[in-house]
C-alpha cells in the first residue's frame, strides 16, 4: 500500500507509524503475512497502534516510489483496477487546487 494518509475506519486502524498527510512523502506500507497466524498478529498491531519490528511488514517512505513484484500482479487506487506491476508513483507538491465558493454578504 502507498498511502498519505494515516488510518482508515474512522481511525480505528493505524495503517503505519507517523504516517501523515501534509507531509510531502509517501508511506510504503508492506504486509505480506504467509500464515493465518500472520495475518492476526498483522492485524491486531494495526488495531492497536503498534509498529514493533515483525519480519511480515515492512514501512518505506519517500517521494518516488517505484513497485515491482514477481510475477506481475494487478495493482489498484482507490478500489479501481489500474494494471499490473510494476508502477510507479510520485509525490507532487502543489498537485491539488481545492476551490471554495466565496459566501454572500447576508442582506
Amino acid at each position: 500500500m502507498i498511502a498519505n494518509f494515516g488510518a482508515v475506519l474512522g481511525n480505528r486502524i493505524t495503517l503505519g507509524p507517523d504516517i501523515r498527510t501534509d507531509d510531502g512523502v509517501l508511506d510504503a506500507c508492506v504486509f505480506s503475512p504467509r500464515t493465518l497466524p500472520d495475518a492476526m498478529r498483522i492485524m491486531s498491531q494495526l488495531l492497536r497502534g503498534r509498529f514493533d519490528t515483525d519480519p511480515s511488514m515492512f514501512y518505506g517512505r519517500g517521494r518516488d516510489i517505484r513497485v515491482e513484484t514477481t510475477p506481475p500482479l494487478p495493482w489498484q487506487a482507490d478500489g479501481e483496477l489500474m494494471g499490473t506491476t510494476p508502477f510507479h508513483v510520485v509525490a507532487e507538491p502543489l498537485a491539488v487546487r481545492l476551490l471554495v465558493p466565496r459566501l454572500r454578504a447576508s442582506s
